[in-house]
């Protein structure tokens, strides 16, 4: 049967325990809640423990780490024993449940136990168990044996080992497992492994000899020297002349081995602290004049110490820097981040070098004194010692202005202007490493299509938010920060600014295409900034022939397994008379190897099988670099071409696939050439339009109906251009009934409309379409003057009388009439072959070629404004050329009224025929060097 939460049995119990524990009533409104709760975590929570054994010992071995990391080191020891005494291995399988049930509810009702332990001890007994005690058979064996200790001076008596005790006891000031974990965690990156329990002794006495037991931090300590010579122990000796010689008055001297004095100094390189050897004088740390080795006087070792203090303080100074950039001192951006990380890297040479040096001190298996320990620091951090003078150079730029942009040029600048060979190695690694954010950024940016700039350090800034494409003011948003000059200049920011903006614009719009993949298929798995590095360190290697003086492992250690064959082993059932094993001896020889099963199953007892060999550890950046440069070498330019090329690489088709997107799928070249047909009236096609336009001005009838004049532009277009003619319409303004008798103005009353769609309405864009409509505002001028020209027939003059002139008078007036008209007629065809022809073809020759060359958005962007500013310039140019009133627009003034005058000889005045006359003289002398088409512009 299930367990029902809601059952009176379990119900009442629980009442009873909620009263008990709240002492709240039954019945009363907060009873009530609590009761309510209590059902619900019940329903909801756990209704049943599996538990194991395992999960058990894991779970006290944890919290009796716990109590011996809090120095409750008996108490840590009795819980290992009572769990094991209570779970043993003797307890029946249905006891064992039980027993495992009670183990886990005392877990779950356990909380901070050592905090209570450490509040309330008296309220804990403790009942100490008598165990046998073991018997040191070897000092029992060494009994009445004396001691052989051979002296150079075994004739002299002058001191012996009854003269001075050793008042040094170690088992008398053991530290606490707490400290010994304090201690030994400080170094590198090694984390303490807590030891299991049947290991414990085993590690308790390797932490007892690898950290600072027994001497770290007490008032006095004497360590006598095993060695009875003179020259060992000048301190003791030297104590004791001041002591009968009634020249001391303060305490004895601390004497320590030089073994613990070397490990002091170097735990001082990880965090200064008071210890046994230094202690803080205020801020500063400085060597105790009250401690020595044997040895030494504590004068001149005192003064030795201090050799020591310029790397503690470096290390430190470098620590605190990092402290300053996790805690945002500084504008704590990406970039830092880098820039610290860059600096750990090079630092972490030097802190391994230690490490193995402390490994190698604690082997003993070689002498180490504070002389061989200055002389490993002055080698081991010589590298150190440059970045340090490098990095407070940075950290001057970072605190007067706290701008990553200005470090990176900092370190840019240093890399080219280094005066020696590890100065260069050192601003080149930390340069590359300090990059990394950007070219992340970057990398995220062009492989995804995102500029996620969160710090907004990068200098780029988008402004693409919730943008909606078929606005009729969409554009690119991305721009540039503003910045420093000197900033802007650098080699780096300028590849950002132009080639790494150009190629986000182009993903941006594969993106907003769904046509971003055409490009991530090309590239490679691997980061940007990786291949950056690979790239760089490879142009060095080239530079100096380094390829093959120079292995260096790859990038990622792989492991590689020895395929060689199986090897049997030799069983261990030879007899011990036996001196050799015979072949007969051999396993496969003694058991049926044909059985797949059973040689599977116990492979592992027969088959010796090779172990995996992992390749070197990778070097760090700045290692790698200094392995390959032997000297300083040129560094401009490196880093920015070889990143050009990664990206050209990378995303180079990135241009030309938005280029055949925009050709094949929005058709941009059908756009540009519907333009030229209808604005710029090349190859004459709407030629029938405006015929029908002038006929009809021409007559003076209802010309602007501009559904009819839609329709009739329409059914042209049509054939030619069957998937775009119904974008264009005819627009005309509603004051054209005021002008039907003045074509000159009428043509000014018609506009054109032409509609485009994204993506296409971003390379024409709208002032692009004001120029078309302005240059076919002029043309349309040119086509109606020729037009109206074309159409003063000589009979239309010939026949006619004028009451008043004579015939000769008339001839004449009809003979300067003709003059006029074939002087306007040779005058607008110049102007009409000048543009449409020599400028026109020009300019699309140009544009053609530009449109051929260009790569990406921007350059058909500035290809196909060039062209079409190009062609305005020179058009309004003629056409706004005037000189005294005399001009473009003069000449059409004389049309009209050339146009007025053929059809009514009487209204012609000789007056204004001549002013005319001379007018038309005067703007062809003026428009001459527009219209001859030797004149180039």
């Amino acid at each position: 049967m299930s367990w029902n939460p809601f059952a009176e049995d379990i119900q009442n119990p629980i009442k009873k325990l909620i009263h008990a524990l709240s002492n709240f009533e039954e019945n009363t409104p907060i009873f009530e809640h609590i009761f309510k709760y209590v059902m619900h975590e019940l329903q909801t929570g756990e209704s049943v423990f599996y538990i194991t054994k395992k999960e058990i010992d894991e779970n006290v071995e944890s919290l009796s780490d716990k109590f011996m990391f809090h120095g409750f080191l008996r108490q840590s020891a009795d819980i290992k024993s009572l769990h094991e005494k209570y779970l043993s291995n003797n307890v029946n399988k249905e006891e064992m449940k039980t027993r495992l049930g009670m183990m886990k509810l005392l877990f779950c009702l356990s909380e901070s136990p050592t905090n209570f332990f450490a509040k309330m001890p008296a309220d804990f007994k403790y009942y100490e168990v008598k165990e046998e005690e073991e018997i040191d058979w070897g000092s029992y064996l060494r009994e009445g044996i004396e001691e052989w200790n051979p002296s150079a001076y075994s004739d002299s008596d002058e001191w012996s080992d009854e003269e001075e005790t050793n008042v040094y006891n170690e088992s008398a000031c053991v530290r606490s497992p707490a400290e010994v974990t304090q201690v030994n965690c400080r170094f590198g990156d090694r984390s303490p492994e807590i030891p299991k329990a049947d290991e414990h002794k085993k590690e308790w006495d390797l932490a007892m000899k690898s950290v600072q037991s027994g001497w770290f931090n007490r008032n006095f300590i004497f360590m006598k020297p095993e060695s009875v010579h003179p020259e060992a122990n000048v301190a003791i000796l030297w104590d004791k002349h001041l002591l009968q010689s009634g020249l001391s008055f303060g305490n004895p001297t601390n004497i320590i081995s030089e073994y613990k004095m070397v490990r002091e100094v170097i735990w001082q390189l990880w965090e200064p602290h008071n210890s046994m050897i230094y202690k803080f004088s205020g801020n500063q740390l400085v060597p105790k004049d009250d401690i020595t080795i044997s040895s030494c006087r504590p004068e001149a070792l005192q003064t030795f110490l201090w050799e020591f203090i310029p790397y503690i303080e470096m290390l430190q100074e470098f620590r605190a820097f990092e402290v300053k950039v996790t805690n945002q001192e500084f504008s704590s951006t990406e970039t830092l981040k880098s820039y610290a990380e860059a600096l750990k890297n090079i630092l972490s040479k030097g802190i391994e070098g230690v490490v193995e040096l402390e490994q190698k001190i604690i082997a003993q298996e070689e002498t180490m004194t504070l002389l061989k320990l200055a002389s490993f620091f002055e080698q081991n951090f010589k590298t150190t010692k440059a970045l340090l003078k490098i990095h407070r150079n940075n950290v001057k730029i970072l605190e007067s202005d706290g701008n990553e942009y200005r470090l990176l040029v900092a370190l840019h600048v240093g890399m080219l202007r280094a005066y020696s060979k590890s100065e260069q190695d050192i601003y080149l690694s930390i340069y590359l490493e300090s990059l990394y954010k950007f070219v992340n950024v970057i990398d995220t940016w062009l492989s995804r299509g995102n500029l996620e700039n969160s710090y907004n350090e990068f200098p780029i800034i988008n402004s693409n938010v919730d943008e909606d494409v078929h606005s009729a003011d969409w554009k690119m948003r991305f721009s540039v920060k503003e910045l420093p000059e000197e900033i802007l200049n650098d080699g780096f920011f300028q590849v950002i600014i132009n080639e790494v903006l150009q190629i986000g614009k182009n993903i941006h719009l594969l993106k907003l295409f769904g046509k971003l993949h055409l490009v991530n298929q090309l590239n490679n798995s691997v980061s940007l900034h990786d291949e950056l590095i690979v790239r760089v360190i490879a142009s060095i290697e080239t530079y100096f022939d380094a390829t093959k003086a120079i292995e260096l492992p790859d990038l990622v250690a792989s492991c590689r397994v020895n395929e060689s064959g199986d090897v049997y082993r030799f069983p261990a059932m030879c007899s011990d008379f036996c001196k050799y094993t015979t072949e007969m001896d051999r396993l496969e020889n003694l058991v049926d190897v044909s059985d797949s099963f059973l040689m599977s199953a116990y492979r592992s007892f027969y088959v010796t099988e090779d172990e995996a060999q992992t390749e070197p550890k990778t070097p760090k950046l700045h290692e790698r670099i200094s392995l390959i440069t032997q000297r300083i070498f040129p560094a401009q330019q490196i880093i920015e071409n070889t990143f050009r090329e990664i990206l050209k690489e990378r995303y180079g088709a990135s241009g030309r696939v938005v280029k055949s997107l925009l050709f094949s799928e929005h058709k941009l070249e059908t756009h540009l050439k519907l333009l030229s047909n209808i604005f710029l009236f090349e190859d004459d096609v709407i030629f029938p339009f405006y015929r029908k336009l002038f006929e009809k001005i021409d007559k003076g009838g209802k010309w602007g109906n501009d559904i009819w004049l839609t329709s009739h532009l329409q059914d042209i277009l049509m054939d030619i251009y069957p998937e775009h003619y119904d974008r264009v319409n005819v627009l005309v303004k509603d004051a054209w009934r005021d002008f039907l008798n003045d074509p000159l103005k009428a043509c000014s009353m018609l506009r054109l409309h032409y509609e485009l769609n994204w993506p296409v309405n971003v390379i024409i864009s709208k002032q692009n379409l004001i120029l078309y409509k302005d240059l076919f505002d002029f043309i349309l001028q040119i086509k109606w003057a020729l037009f109206t020209l074309n159409h003063l027939h000589f009979a239309d003059i010939e026949r006619k009388k004028v009451k008043g002139k004579t015939g000769k008078a008339v001839r004449i007036l009809q003979m300067r009439l003709k003059v006029l008209r074939f002087g306007l007629i040779n005058l607008f065809s110049s102007m009409q072959h000048y543009v449409l022809g020599f400028v026109f073809n020009k300019c699309r020759a140009q544009f053609a070629e530009d449109l051929d060359l260009a790569h990406d958005w921007d350059t058909l962007i500035s290809a196909h404004s060039k062209f079409i500013s190009d062609l305005h310039k020179v058009a309004t140019n003629l056409r706004d050329k005037e000189e005294n009133n005399y001009g473009f627009y003069y000449l059409l003034y004389v049309v009209r009224y050339l146009w007025l005058m053929w059809k009514d000889l009487r209204e012609v005045e000789l007056r204004s025929l001549e002013k005319y006359e001379n007018g038309y003289k005067i703007c062809y002398e003026n428009l001459t060097e527009f219209i001859l088409p030797t004149e180039s512009f």
